[in-house]
């Protein structure tokens, strides 16, 4: 939700590929389509709650023919046009996140910055979750990341299921001073794991 609007990217499929669309609504009974913002092949788009130094915000994962598949960061004036790209989390040479990374929930905005659950694949399609956080005027800036995941499949619904060894981060609440990160299962489910934000933050700041 930006002011009074929800925005609801979601991933598009059709033949000439997989790209993301934008939706929006006031009411959830009248919707406006807004259409393809990111071309094929895109996907994992998080956009954030609030605009940061007078333009929108998001991270996304460009899935190119050639290099890895990395997080990047862009911003907007108006939600439909991106520019100004650049590479903010890359999947590297550890383990855990050697085949892909990319997002799901959008950041939560804490006095250390903006704080992102995003998702990583190792080369065995195991996924788990990861946490850093961005600069607070600048999101493409990491100010700390955990080199480790804060968040592995272990329980049977997450080792077993239509997509094994699976923990996919959909979304994140805010309450109370505990983080509530609700995320998907072996492709079948949806649970919900909690955390303290001030725990997590200072995890990270540590890290």
């Amino acid at each position: 939700r930006i002011g009074d609007t929800y925005y609801v990217n979601y991933t598009a499929v059709s033949t000439y590929g997989v790209a993301t669309s934008l939706v929006s609504t006031t009411d959830f009974v009248n919707i406006d389509r807004h259409g393809i913002i990111f071309p094929p092949s895109n996907r994992d788009v998080t956009i954030f709650p609030q605009q940061v130094n007078g333009k929108y915000v998001c991270y996304h994962r460009p899935m190119p023919q050639f290099g890895g598949l990395h997080m990047w960061y862009a911003d907007s004036p108006d939600l439909k046009h991106w520019g100004n790209h650049k590479p903010i989390v890359t999947s590297s040479h550890v383990d855990w996140m050697s085949a892909r990374v990319g997002g799901g929930a959008p950041p939560i905005l804490t006095d250390a910055g903006w704080l992102s659950i995003y998702h990583a694949a190792d080369t065995e399609d195991r996924y788990c979750l990861g946490a850093f956080i961005a600069d607070k005027d600048d999101p493409s800036k990491l100010v700390a990341i955990d080199s480790e995941p804060i968040f592995i499949p272990e329980a049977s619904y997450e080792t077993e299921g239509f997509f094994s060894q699976v923990v996919f981060t959909c979304g994140v609440v805010e309450r109370e001073g505990e983080l509530l990160v609700y995320y998907g299962t072996s492709d079948e489910h949806t649970a919900l794991a909690t955390i303290g934000v001030d725990e997590l933050v200072s995890h990270l700041m540590k890290s």
